[in-house]
């Protein structure tokens, strides 16, 4: 099963199927029924030859009632569901994040064993909303604007911390921004922020593409108005 970007998928694992593999770019997922009737999803890259971490899952036969979703919501994320339970595959930050609490994710040597990512609720909305591959995502854009704003004082602390605090905030802010244009051609978005001395800067860099070009604006004019007064805006090639 390959899923475009955007797309979701509701399935089954019947008793004579082994496996499903679910591929989107170079992000793949298998679930496959193991001894005892047990479903176990396995992350990987799309070949099936490198294991990046397990899941499992309980009794194929109980879980068939509800159906296994997938979706491929950006280029570097996928999110799988079965039922009210709900894991999102982070595979630029090689994190796995599930709303079922005391369920073990494992990992492999590939991606080390501390693959299990703390559950955001912000996550949630993300499974039931349609997203058009040709459109900025405007709600996950609100959502990203509500974070920034939460840890707005943890982003200045951490831009000017130390060098895998700054990578580290860089890279949660990018994970959040690839989603929210579905359709750049990058797997990252161009962006800088700068905080020091109390002169804060969002840059935003389109590259001179048409769809980013139309749509920064828009979405730089999202960020929360008592939060906008304490930054500077650019948007530039």
């Amino acid at each position: 099963m390959e899923l475009k970007l955007g797309e979701s998928q509701t399935f089954t694992l019947p008793f004579w199927l082994k496996a499903v593999d679910i591929i989107h770019e170079k992000n793949g997922l298998r679930l496959e029924r193991q001894k005892g009737g047990i479903a176990c999803l396995n992350v990987n890259n799309g070949s099936r030859r490198i294991a990046y971490a397990a899941i499992p899952l309980g009794p194929v036969k109980d879980l068939n009632e509800v159906g296994f979703t997938v979706k491929a919501q950006s280029k570097t994320r996928m999110l799988f569901s079965v039922g009210a339970v709900k894991f999102v595959i982070d595979y630029a930050a090689k994190k796995v994040s599930t709303n079922l609490v005391g369920l073990r994710i494992l990992g492999s040597e590939e991606w080390g064993e501390n693959v299990q990512a703390p559950w955001r609720a912000e996550y949630m909305p993300l499974f039931g909303l349609p997203l058009p591959p040709m459109e900025m995502d405007r709600d996950t854009a609100k959502l990203f604007w509500q974070w920034f704003h939460i840890n707005e004082t943890d982003i200045d602390r951490m831009i000017n911390g130390t060098k895998k605090e700054n990578k580290s905030i860089f890279q949660q802010i990018d994970l959040w921004l690839c989603p929210v244009f579905p359709y750049s051609k990058s797997s990252r978005i161009d962006f800088d922020v700068k905080c020091k001395d109390g002169d804060n800067t969002f840059i935003f860099r389109h590259g001179g593409d048409e769809k980013l070009m139309e749509d920064a604006p828009e979405f730089m004019a999202m960020m929360p108005e008592n939060m906008a007064k304490r930054w500077n805006i650019i948007i530039e090639e």
